[in-house]
């Protein structure tokens, strides 16, 4: 689609359509990425409300219900979601901080995002899709690939497939959409990018290689700045340079397997399929502070939060991590990723919890402001969607030798170079964790009980939020000084009561056998 959510909103303002506009987002809940309507979502809901039960989460698509804001939308950590046309030509483009938009063209104009109207849309259009061809792979809530091949009896050619679904599209949506068709993933979507905005361009089998080789070394796909430099470096600027290429040379400069990946697609050879049902490989949450923060207390309470939606996801999409991954951005806008492997694999909060801690702290040099924080649980194991209600999920999820998890096995041996973490052990004593810059430090033993208790608050927690709603529950140590307590749940969900909230007074003492911190109230 093109310029997908500007669209949407020039639906309902026409007088918009030919000055510079665009969408833009908050910090926090409000932003991107997300993921496509038909990726995995979490299939609980709320029974009162029908809203997603972790409407905060980032990566778990657009909450149909969420209100628009309606005071003007902030410049400081605004971030341009989607701008139309007119206003990319004065250089404006997604992910671009708001007030640098405003900057580049002082008449634009900014909307808040509706995310409820970019749900329908997204899902009217994928309906579209499949009446098409039942072999549609979403790449995001605006884009898909189409496997056509068994559609051209009925439907005719490519190429009349592509204009009646462009039609349809403009008839029933009232939007553009741009369609590149080829005999490849790679050509079909470099197609689609070169007919942008509001066009169609089908590349015939016989002219691939006559588009592909006198591009630059960038449009292959994996192909970023250090791999062309490193292409560059060897005398390789362009694609058909890297198909005349000795493959040997690729694999010594790039590796093997991305040496021989970028020949085959120079090559205009792409063997992917279409894959109608995706598995995701990770899953996460990201929050974007209002003012860029030095508070390694704050830190941390946002990685609790962050680690709380990422493993409730988690945990109803039936999927286990073997990687705690986290992202950082410092007031710079200088971005850092730090990953640590767990064993065995996780979806325990407060596994994901320590072990990002552990990262952030080996990460972070006191004093350094940060803007941006991000969990991620990745190499995703896949059991299918959990029942909160149940006791027995460690048990029944001890079925293969990757899964040999007795109840409350849930704890990292972290490797990577974490300096503390957790184990959670059974007939052990202490663990020792291995520091990546000096002799193996002690950590804290976890006992059996402890671990199963820490299982039980997941359960819980997941059982409340189900219930009454996301805002139903928080870890009393989110809250932190000072913090004003969010609206009581009762005042979004009528049946909650304020017993199944967060505290609204001191912290209190510890819950029996629990440690660490993010007890629940």
């Amino acid at each position: 689609m093109d310029a997908f959510f500007a669209s949407v909103e020039l639906r309902s303002r026409p007088d918009l359509r030919d000055r510079p506009m665009l969408v833009a987002g908050r910090p926090g809940p409000d932003r991107l990425p997300m993921a496509h309507p038909d990726a995995p979502q979490d299939p609980r809901r709320t029974r009162r409300s029908g809203r997603s039960a972790h409407p905060d989460d980032l990566d778990t698509g657009i909450e149909p219900e969420r209100r628009r804001p309606t005071d003007p939308v902030g410049d400081r950590r605004g971030v341009v979601l989607s701008a139309n046309y007119p206003a990319r030509r004065y250089g404006i483009r997604s992910a671009m901080p708001t007030a640098a938009a405003r900057a580049l063209c002082p008449g634009l104009v900014v909307l808040p995002p509706d995310y409820a109207a970019y749900r329908e849309a997204s899902d009217a259009l994928m309906r579209m899709l499949r009446d098409v061809t039942p072999l549609v792979e979403p790449l995001s809530v605006d884009e898909a690939f189409l496997d056509v091949s068994g559609a051209r009896r009925r439907s005719g050619s490519p190429s009349r497939i592509a204009a009646d679904l462009r039609a349809r599209i403009a008839d029933e949506l009232q939007l553009t959409a741009t369609v590149g068709a080829a005999s490849t993933k790679f050509v079909a979507k470099l197609a689609s990018g070169w007919a942008k905005p509001d066009g169609m361009l089908v590349v015939p089998p016989e002219r691939v290689l006559e588009l592909l080789h006198p591009l630059p070394v960038r449009a292959l796909w994996g192909v970023g700045p250090a791999t062309a430099a490193r292409l560059e470096s060897v005398g390789l600027n362009t694609v058909g340079e890297i198909a005349a290429a000795d493959l040997r040379l690729l694999t010594r400069v790039l590796g093997t397997a991305v040496g021989t990946n970028l020949h085959r697609l120079a090559s205009g050879v792409d063997e992917r399929v279409v894959t109608p049902d995706t598995v995701e490989s990770s899953l996460g949450a990201e929050h974007t502070y209002a003012d860029d923060t030095p508070d390694p207390d704050v830190w941390a309470r946002t990685l609790l939060q962050l680690a709380g939606r990422t493993g409730a996801r988690a945990r109803a999409g039936g999927a286990r991590g073997r990687t705690v991954t986290i992202k950082i951005r410092f007031a710079d806008w200088t971005t850092i990723t730090r990953s640590s492997t767990v064993e065995p694999a996780t979806d325990i909060t407060q596994v994901i919890y320590r072990t990002a801690t552990a990262l952030l702290h080996r990460a972070v040099p006191a004093g350094r402001r940060i803007r941006l924080l991000g969990v991620r649980l990745e190499n995703l194991l896949h059991d299918g969607p959990s029942d909160p209600g149940r006791d027995d999920q460690t048990e029944r999820r001890d079925d293969g030798p990757d899964r040999a998890r007795r109840p409350g096995a849930g704890g990292p041996a972290i490797t990577g170079g974490a300096v503390i973490a957790e184990q959670l052990a059974f007939d052990l004593g202490p663990t020792v964790v291995a520091a990546a810059d000096g002799p193996a430090a002690p950590a804290a033993a976890v006992s059996a009980d402890s671990a199963r208790r820490w299982a039980s608050v997941d359960r819980v927690a997941d059982l409340l939020v189900d219930r009454f709603g996301a805002a139903a529950l928080r870890p009393g140590s989110v809250l932190g000084p000072g913090r004003p307590a969010d609206p009581p749940p009762a005042a979004r969900h009528p049946a909650a009561r304020p017993s199944a909230g967060p505290s609204r007074s001191r912290p209190g003492p510890p819950a029996p056998g629990l440690d660490g911190p993010g007890r629940p109230r």
